[in-house]
């Protein structure tokens, strides 16, 4: 019987072995990020704590977006915006880009909008999502 270390050298085994053998890459299957759609809606009745913490909000997912964990996200209407008016916002949608779902939850559940009582957790959706088209919003 040969030794342990022989049979694991490259010269023992055949060519073509070595040829289908995997090769692994620097990243890892667990750190490749997904897409994932979010869907939140507010709960009934938060349209006036929303604004009251929406400076606040927009600061703190800044960073988030310029990281690229956000790549887009906004506002769902009842209804077409009315100049000088607040817009009739109904909830959120955001678009992730994460590892994994859990990654997701964990920055919402840190948002100011968990805080004051502005979503309703009981209804969000994660889905994952694969962009087909994307441009950049224009005006």
């Amino acid at each position: 019987m040969l030794p342990l270390r022989r049979l694991l050298t490259p010269r023992s085994l055949p060519s073509k072995v070595l040829l289908t053998a995997p090769r692994r890459s620097m990243a890892s299957s667990e750190s490749k990020k997904h897409e994932w759609l979010v869907i939140i809606p507010d709960k009934a009745g938060a349209l006036d704590r929303r604004m009251k913490v929406r400076p606040s909000h927009l600061s703190a997912i800044k960073p988030l977006h310029e990281s690229g964990f956000w790549t887009f996200g906004g506002a769902t209407l009842s209804g077409l915006a009315e100049e000088g008016k607040t817009p009739p916002i109904t909830g959120s949608v955001m678009l992730a880009h994460a590892a994994s779902e859990e990654e997701v939850w964990a920055a919402i559940k840190r948002d100011i909008y968990v805080e004051e009582d502005v979503w309703d957790l009981e209804k969000v959706q994660v889905i994952p999502f694969k962009t087909a088209i994307r441009s950049a919003l224009q005006g």
